[in-house]
Order: C-alpha cells, then structure tokens, then sequence
C-alpha cells in the first residue's frame, strides 16, 4: 500500500495523538469497503472523473451553481432515483 514510514519525506509527515490515529486508520479501512463497495457496483473510471471534476468544482466555487451541478452530475452517473 505505502512505504515504511523512514521512507517518507519528513515535510509530508505529521504526527497523531493516538485518538487521531485511531480514526485515521479506520477510515482507510472505511474508504478501502467503500471502493470495493462502488466498484462492484457499477462505478467506471469515466464515472468517477465525473464525480469528482463536479466535487472540485462544488469545493472551490461553493454557490449554488455549482451545487446544482453535482446534483446534475450525480444524477447522470447513478441515474434517477
């Protein structure tokens, strides 16, 4: 998955309280399922790109727009429901 933490630049490290590092490692165990959970699930690579061009674009010029057009995009990918 990654490298062996002496591997790593020292400007890209940041150190955890155990709490903090707790929760970082059950939300990569969460993101791993939820990819699984996507790709077995119909999401291509092209659907993806969608999704998170419309994210990035919801992100840096959050107004309504923007968010009208994730709504879009997530419409188009997943379908009506």
């Amino acid at each position: 998955m990654g490298w062996n933490p002496w591997e790593y630049d020292d400007e890209v490290l940041i150190t955890l309280c155990e709490a903090c590092h707790e929760r970082e490692e059950y939300l990569k165990n969460f993101d791993m399922m939820a990819w699984r959970y996507l790709l077995t699930n119909g999401l291509t690579r092209n659907k993806l790109q969608r999704l998170v061009t419309a994210i990035s674009k919801s992100i840096n010029h959050p107004d309504k727009d923007a968010v009208n057009e994730f709504e879009q995009v997530i419409k188009r990918v997943y379908g009506e429901r």
